[in-house]
């Protein structure tokens, strides 16, 4: 079992990727909702985010 205090103890250069995360955060949406409301394609999206949107277009033509 690992020590627990390896668990909690995070390097000051992580504060500064979560931060980045958060930014990322509000502006995938903003990115995103052009191909989930007007049906355009959106370049660079991750395979896991471009899969959501092609169920979402499929589940929304029936």
């Amino acid at each position: 079992m690992s020590d627990p205090s390896q668990l909690t103890h995070r390097p000051q250069w992580t504060a500064l990727e979560d931060h980045r995360a958060k930014e990322l955060q509000h502006l995938q949406p903003r990115r995103v909702e052009p191909a989930l409301t007007e049906g355009t394609d959106v370049p660079g999206l991750d395979p896991s985010t471009a899969a959501l949107v092609a169920a979402y277009r499929t589940l929304r033509k029936k």
